[in-house]
């Protein structure tokens, strides 16, 4: 089944990887991926992101225009790396059943097959937050030298994909502050040592941000402040709605009472010692750690470890994002929050398993169809972008008497003009000049004179009002007409066509 679901994430995440049109995010990466390192790291619209996907874009390309694919086939891999890996994770939380319910629920989640086919860090992030959370359980219980290093190179690497991996870290530290205040016990050396190496790693990085602290939060301008709403319509967004939060509750309630029906029986059985399978009779407990029994580890039961460390990621990824937004500033948004998904899908999961061992699959398959229309709508409907938006004007424009004018919004800070105007340099429009709009702080008010061209003009906005802007200048829109339908503008994901009509 496994190697079914791999079949499966690998063809949804492969195919069309280059039919989409790039977005304005993604202009931006093959932006930062072609420009001199040093300069790349202080360009401030791409100071939201650590480095490390141009790093890998620079290492499998030196094509200073490569393809849509080629932008996004990091990203692809990370995507389809994925479900292997919550394979093992949903492994260690229940069995390979569970591992098998989580694999097959992340291979057609819809938020992160898009995120798979898009040039950014977020797939990325999920495939770092994943590995590095499955080896921080199993460094904590075995201590294993080997764990050591792979977490410490997981986590560094996840840190230098998206900043926001410091929200799944937090969750390691405060499941480990808990695992220890339990068992009266002080930090164990060895996962306080790969925090540690994790840290110093990771300073040059932390020093970078730091420094660029006050412009990378004005790249998150855009951000609307959160409500509890937004925030639960966000984690219903990257799991499979509303449905899945109430089963995250629904089964835990079960399995209480369940428990509490069966206390005195338990009570009875405690000293017994854990029977393994495949081996014939009881084993000691220290016999059990040595040949690595699944299901047993000595820090205070696997069950009641692996579920804290869920939760508490789950309440860091999400919830922390929450309580960011309030304090410092608004990031609540689908895509920052995707790595809460993984606990959100594995909770309920692993609960199940205990209930029942095939209820993880009837699970799966459940909310599976309920999330196939969404699935369906994303792998085979494209809107048009920036691609198809170029491709309009070369055959509608006539040089000789219409004009293109690009707006540029100086609202943001100023790197940003370079960033507007990546667009026309990855998709040119040949033999027809592109005229520049350069707006106020106000959003409306021309500062040059673009809008006096008395031609006809075609103008492309990506985020301010295109119809105010017009009646500032004392413009007037002209209706498109396509296939016998009038339109007002066109829409090519996110920009915005409008024609201006020429003056008399």
């Amino acid at each position: 089944m496994l190697g079914a679901l791999f079949v499966l994430a690998l063809g949804v995440r492969l195919y069309g990887l280059g039919s989409r049109s790039l977005w304005a995010d993604e202009f931006c990466t093959w932006h930062v991926s072609r420009m001199p390192l040093g300069e790349s790291l202080r360009w401030g619209p791409e100071l939201t992101k650590p480095p490390l996907y141009q790093l890998i874009l620079r290492a499998i390309t030196s094509d200073p225009h490569p393809p849509e694919w080629m932008l996004r086939l990091p990203a692809a891999i990370a995507g389809i790396l994925a479900i292997p890996a919550a394979f093992w994770l949903g492994t260690l939380a229940g069995g390979k059943r569970v591992g098998c319910a989580l694999a097959g629920l992340l291979a057609i989640q819809s938020f992160h097959i898009h995120h798979s086919q898009d040039a950014r860090s977020y797939s990325t992030l999920v495939l770092g937050c994943i590995l590095s959370t499955g080896l921080w359980y199993r460094l904590v219980v075995s201590k294993k030298s080997v764990d050591w290093v792979l977490y410490v190179v997981a986590s560094t690497l996840t840190f230098h994909a998206h900043y926001l991996w410091v929200l799944t870290l937090a969750a390691h530290v405060i499941w480990l502050a808990f695992v220890n205040v339990k068992s009266d016990r002080c930090f164990p050396r060895s996962p306080s040592s790969a925090l540690l190496a994790v840290g110093v790693l990771c300073v040059p990085t932390v020093w970078h941000y730091c420094l660029y602290r006050k412009m990378t939060f004005q790249g998150l301008d855009w951000i609307q402040p959160p409500t509890w709403t937004s925030a639960f319509a966000v984690l219903a967004r990257i799991t499979f709605g509303y449905v899945w939060v109430f089963a995250i509750l629904t089964p835990s309630l079960l399995l209480g009472i369940t428990k509490q029906s069966r206390g005195k029986r338990r009570a009875s059985s405690r000293d017994r010692l854990p029977m393994t399978p495949g081996v014939k009779g009881p084993i000691a407990p220290n016999a059990a750690q040595a040949l690595g029994v699944p299901g047993f580890h000595p820090a205070g039961g696997s069950e009641s470890a692996i579920d804290g460390l869920l939760l508490t990621w789950l309440a860091c990824a999400w919830f922390g994002l929450l309580v960011i937004s309030w304090v410092a500033h608004p990031a609540m948004v689908d895509r920052y929050a995707l790595p809460a998904a993984i606990p959100a899908l594995l909770i309920p999961l692993a609960v199940a398993h205990r209930l029942d061992r095939r209820l993880p699959m009837i699970l799966m398959i459940v909310f599976s169809a309920l999330g196939l229309r969404d699935w369906t709508k994303t792998r085979w409907e494209v809107d048009p972008g920036f691609r198809e938006l170029s491709k309009y004007l070369a055959e509608a424009v006539d040089p000789a008497n219409d004009g293109v004018v690009l707006t540029i919004d100086r609202r943001t800070h100023a790197d940003w003009d370079d960033a507007e105007r990546l667009p026309f340099q990855y998709y040119p429009v040949n033999d027809v000049p592109i005229a520049e709009l350069h707006l106020a702080p106000d959003g409306i008010t021309a500062t040059n004179d673009a809008l006096g061209d008395p031609r006809r003009l075609y103008l492309v906005v990506l985020w301010a009002e295109p119809f105010a802007i017009l009646r500032a200048a004392g413009r007037e829109a002209e209706l498109f007409s396509i296939e016998g339908e009038m339109y007002t503008q066109l829409l090519f994901s996110p920009y915005r066509l409008v024609r201006v009509a020429p003056l008399q």
